[in-house]
């Protein structure tokens, strides 16, 4: 019923059926529902237990990270072509400006790539995972290794993340 008529009424329905259970597709309600809806389907997911059991599976699958490398570059000379791209992505998604990267590590107010700090986290084998890139002190991305793909963001001292394994993850490695 829901792929052939995709609508929140139908989402309504699945979620006061008597009979609905686990085997609820909840990924594809979530995909449907607007706003009032979601909020009706997080209750529904709570009331049945499951976005604490998905939690659950994500922390225990999350891998166990550690800084490898911390490096503090002073001027866009000291960045690799990535870490570059890296940087326009973070300083885009903190303030929305597309603002040179000379301009970032000059003077004015948005000026702050004299506060980058850019950390290598690895799992348990040594193996490269993410790269994390923060500036005053703590406002930044971490991106899947060499890549711009942005999978959390850090805010405020916190880590904001799909993924909750991999943000209890990023928080312990990197002390938030």
């Amino acid at each position: 019923m829901l792929r052939e008529f995709p609508s929140v009424d139908a989402v309504r329905a699945i979620l006061r059926y008597p009979g609905a259970s686990t085997e609820v597709p909840v990924a594809e309600l979530e995909k449907i529902a607007d706003d009032s809806m979601l909020r009706e389907l997080a209750a529904w997911k709570k009331k049945h237990g499951i976005e604490q059991a998905r939690v659950a599976a994500s922390i225990a699958a999350a891998p166990k990270l550690k800084v490898a490398r911390t490096h503090y570059p002073k001027s866009v000379a000291e960045l690799s072509k990535t870490q570059r791209a890296q940087l326009t992505e973070m300083a885009r998604a903190y303030d929305g400006k597309n603002i040179s990267l000379a301009k970032r590590f000059g003077d004015g107010p948005d000026a702050h790539g004299g506060t980058l700090e850019i950390r290598d986290l690895v799992d348990g084998k040594g193996k490269r995972l993410y790269d994390v890139l923060t500036w005053l002190a703590d406002d930044g991305c971490a991106f899947n290794t060499g890549t711009t793909e942005v999978v959390a963001q850090l805010v405020q001292h916190g880590v904001d993340c799909d993924d909750p394994g991999l943000e209890a993850a990023l928080e312990k490695a990197l002390r938030l």
